[in-house]
């Protein structure tokens, strides 16, 4: 049976924190572990450990989904909008056309 990777690599490590925009300190204090530890998976010193590994993969996943959110609430807060303005514009047709008729 093939074992599943869990651990990343140095070059996995560094390419999430970038892409998450996190400096080494940033992401530093989101492990619980040092700014040194940090330099040292990066430059391949020391392989990324298994709970740091998971950390990380699971703080990727959260971004993304928070990013994935955001998008979301811009387009319901779009969608909104147009229907109240379709829906003022129908209310202001309605109007005239009552008073067309009175």
């Amino acid at each position: 049976m093939n074992s599943i990777n869990i651990k990343l690599t140095k070059e996995q490590f560094k390419q999430i924190r970038t892409e998450l925009q996190y400096t080494q300190k940033e992401m530093s204090e989101l492990l619980g572990i040092t700014i040194r530890a940090i330099s040292y998976y990066e430059s391949g010193q020391r392989p990324v450990n298994k709970t740091v590994s998971i950390l990380m993969k699971r703080i990727y996943v959260d971004e993304q989904y928070d990013d994935y959110m955001d998008i979301a609430q811009t387009h319901v807060a779009k969608m909104a909008s147009k229907n109240a303005s379709k829906l003022e514009k129908q209310s202001t047709a309605l109007k005239l056309m009552a008073k067309r008729t009175i």
